[in-house]
């Protein structure tokens, strides 16, 4: 007997026991069956934040963004599992495209609740951050990153830092995203720092020695936007062409998430075809 059959056979023999109904609604692969399950296990009263968090899975962004919004009126802090509805009510924003209220949401998650969340404080300013660039606000995006450098991981200090001189090139200040560079110039990884040193001079106008061998670290880094610039300094018309055309389809092909968190760079390398084209 599999799992969902026996989660199955406990709503039967136990039609008022919630925890069953929030299992078998996880378990199910058939959507009709999760929400089904769902409804029946909201119509008896979850009993903790984990199990309003995990039954709302069954349902689109907008029904999910509801369940989660009504486990977090039932519960508070003192639920160990309470900030997971937070989290996730102000994520289902981010997939409804209403990132004002994201943002607003995670800034009050992040200022009033920062000592009582249960991931370290460094991943919730990198929403936050991601949240202020989809709504254009680069400066506080910036002080956001500059947050996440904080953290133990070196993986993620460099991720941080990277993020910063983006933050800076995205609000179209090339030189001063080159400075922030420098700066963080001990935190930054050398590929990162290789890469925009050229490539944020190229894009300020100026003319640069790039070799093919810089081109390739940065496809090695899955950079499709910096791949491109440097393609072009390079002088590989051809190349630059591919890779900025591969990154404009990715974000047209992801809306929701990569359409979002690349938009400067997918209208920046629209122009850059455009005027590659023209030339």
């Amino acid at each position: 007997m599999t799992a969902l059959e026996k989660y199955r056979e406990a709503t039967r023999v136990c039609p008022t026991l919630v925890e069953a109904w929030v299992r078998r609604s996880t378990a199910s692969g058939l959507k009709r069956e999760a929400r089904h399950c769902a409804r029946r296990a909201l119509a008896l009263g979850p009993t903790s934040a984990r199990q309003f968090d995990l039954l709302s899975l069954a349902f689109p962004w907008k029904q999910r963004r509801e369940v989660l919004l009504r486990g977090r009126s039932h519960f508070r802090a003192t639920d160990s599992d309470y900030y997971s509805l937070w989290l996730d009510a102000a994520l289902a924003r981010w997939y409804l495209h209403e990132y004002p209220g994201y943002v607003a949401e995670l800034r009050r998650l992040v200022t009033s609740h920062q000592r009582h969340i249960g991931r370290p404080a460094d991943y919730y300013f990198f929403l936050l951050a991601m949240g202020c660039e989809a709504v254009g606000d680069y400066k506080r995006a910036e002080a956001c990153y500059r947050e996440t450098l904080r953290s133990r991981d070196q993986k993620e200090r460099r991720r941080a830092a990277e993020h910063v001189v983006r933050a800076r090139m995205r609000s179209g200040r090339f030189k001063a995203a080159r400075e922030a560079l420098d700066e963080l110039r001990d935190t930054a990884s050398p590929v990162a720092r290789r890469m925009y040193s050229r490539g944020l001079a190229f894009l300020d106008g100026e003319k640069v020695a790039v070799s093919s061998k810089l081109v390739g670290e940065a496809d090695k880094a899955r950079n499709a936007f910096m791949a491109g610039v440097l393609a072009l300094a390079a002088g590989d018309a051809a190349g630059a062409r591919k890779r900025l055309l591969a990154l404009v389809r990715s974000t047209e092909g992801n809306p929701s998430e990569w359409g979002v968190t690349f938009r400067w760079e997918t209208a920046k390398a629209r122009e850059l075809l455009t005027a590659s084209t023209a030339a």
